[in-house]
């Protein structure tokens, strides 16, 4: 294992120790805020970190930064290879690349609410790749845990309650 994976190890088994013992502090609750003044370009804050998602002149946006189809493509091939990157490391084993591809159909017409056609993807499917010395049967178990503890992946493939309200705010 090298150094880089010892620090996510030690870190990780910190963690378990932690939530062992006192099972309360697993849980969090994130809060971010999605703002949109002019045009479609949204701004997207949580804690310290900033991102913008806009939609491409064909669709009405200035294209000033990736649509959130890619911001939601890339939470969950960043969250498999993660997931699966730590279940390695936790358990020992050198894995020295892990890419995820992700592949989405969706149909734009859902989007604009014509045909009755859903603005939802119309399949996706996540294509693994990881460079290790290790054996097929432990990568595939191990793999299989991991994609049961990513949060982001179980979202899209599980589905998730929302609960939603709207609050009418009168101009300042």
């Amino acid at each position: 294992m090298n150094e880089r994976d010892q620090v996510t190890q030690n870190a990780q088994t910190r963690l378990v120790e932690i939530f062992t013992r006192k099972p309360a502090s697993a849980f969090s609750k994130i809060k971010g805020l999605a703002s949109i003044r002019e045009g479609v370009a949204c701004t997207y804050v949580q804690g310290e970190h900033t991102v913008i998602a806009d939609m491409s002149d064909i669709f009405g946006g200035d294209d000033t930064g990736p649509s959130p189809g890619f911001y939601a493509r890339a939470g969950i091939a960043s969250c498999v290879a993660i997931s699966i990157k730590l279940a390695a490391t936790q358990a020992g084993l050198t894995f020295r690349a892990v890419d995820v591809e992700i592949s989405v159909s969706f149909d734009g017409r859902g989007i604009f609410y014509l045909d009755e056609i859903g603005a939802g993807p119309q399949d996706m499917s996540v294509n693994i790749t990881i460079e290790t010395d290790a054996p097929k049967g432990a990568v595939e178990k191990l793999v299989a845990r991991a994609m049961d503890a990513s949060p982001i992946y179980l979202l899209a493939r599980d589905g998730n309650a929302i609960a939603t309200s709207v609050s009418i705010a009168p101009r300042a």
